[in-house]
């Protein structure tokens, strides 16, 4: 089954010229095809990477945040061919990122790349920020999760009434001990 195609016109990111775009509707979003021909794409492509970035940089919100034109991932962070732009932002500004350290958004908007609102941090930085601000993924909505919580709330009524133990639990529904130990305690 193939997608619908859209044509879009728009305008070319080196020369200005208007072009017709013929994509699907995933790359529309993510707005690929920005340039009317190859030639017009490396010339583009050997501009210095500050001048590119400044030509993507959008307005500025109430809150601060300056957003980013460009290219958009799925996951709402934009990006350019050198990689993510807020971690572009934060060369641009400050020199290079040190290994192990992630560019950290103050505000939570992805596509923000206002140098004030980013911050460096580790792996565990970035993960109680996201747990602090309520962005973490907690309960059957993780990942990893292996219960739902009807599963849970089940766990603490038979639990509580007495007639299984917390192995039993942990057995029936593939989970170690120690952790039914916890919710049942609720922890």
């Amino acid at each position: 089954m193939h997608s619908q195609r859209i044509e879009e016109v728009r305008n070319c990111k080196s020369c200005g010229t208007q072009f017709t775009f013929y994509a699907c509707p995933s790359n529309v979003a993510q707005r690929v095809g920005s340039f009317c021909s190859v030639a017009c794409w490396r010339h583009y492509a050997k501009r210095p990477l500050a001048e590119r970035f400044a030509k993507l940089v959008g307005p500025t919100t109430e809150s601060g945040c300056i957003l980013w034109t460009g290219a958009i991932m799925v996951n709402g962070y934009g990006k350019m061919g050198e990689g993510l732009a807020h971690r572009i932002a934060w060369q641009l500004a400050n020199g290079p990122i040190p290994d192990g350290l992630h560019v950290c958004h103050t505000c939570d908007n992805p596509p923000c790349v206002n140098v004030a609102h980013l911050f460096l941090g580790t792996d565990a930085d970035n993960n109680q920020d996201k747990a602090r601000k309520g962005r973490a993924p907690r309960g059957q909505g993780h990942v990893r999760s292996k219960l739902t919580e009807d599963d849970v709330r089940a766990m603490r009524a038979r639990y509580a009434a007495g007639w299984i133990s917390q192995l039993a639990l942990a057995r029936h529904f593939g989970i170690s001990q120690p952790i039914v130990s916890r919710i049942i305690r609720r922890q």
